[in-house]
């Protein structure tokens, strides 16, 4: 029954044929290459991803090591997304403070936006608006990383940068 699964075939006197069962050891040793090749790329994928979202930490080296960095938690991304919304409004609030945007920004931040009459205002209206801006901040965000990630590298070619971290 199991030769048969396999595709091996028996002669009449129900004897397996050699050269299926030689068959059949390729095909496992096939799988198995395949396997051990797909955990290498998984655990490069990860250990690259691990090291990007948290390049203060340690990264493991072994598929099953990251597997337990990144939990058992139901949203592994969850907490790294939540930080990453937060550096991007930081981000946007300092721009447009530091480019003398006044505002009361508490008040704007605290709750839903109100109309004059006090009903929430439908933020899908203004959708493709804040879409485009966000590009521009975040294109403006990228350009000043670089430039300070640059400026760092010079300085520490000079021998004056403070610590061999770059700016984040």
């Amino acid at each position: 029954m199991i030769l048969a699964a396999l595709g091996v075939r028996s002669g009449r006197t129900g004897e397996v044929r050699v050269d299926a069962l030689s068959d059949a050891v390729t095909q496992i040793e096939g799988q198995s290459s395949l396997a051990a090749n797909l955990g290498i790329k998984a655990t490069t994928l990860l250990k690259r991803m691990r090291t990007l979202m948290y390049p203060e930490e340690e990264t493991p080296e072994t598929l099953e090591g990251l597997v337990a960095a990144f939990g058992d938690d139901e949203d592994p991304l969850g907490d790294y997304s939540r930080t990453q919304s937060t550096s991007g409004a930081e981000a946007a609030i300092a721009m447009a403070m530091a480019s003398g945007i006044k505002g009361n920004f508490e008040a704007a931040f605290s709750g839903p936006p109100k109309d004059s009459r006090g009903r929430e205002v439908d933020l899908a209206s203004f959708g493709e608006e804040a879409s485009r801006l966000a590009a521009i901040l975040s294109g403006t965000m990228e350009k000043m990383l670089q430039e300070a990630i640059a400026a760092h590298e010079a300085a520490k070619a000079k021998g004056t940068a403070s610590s061999s971290a770059p700016p984040r």
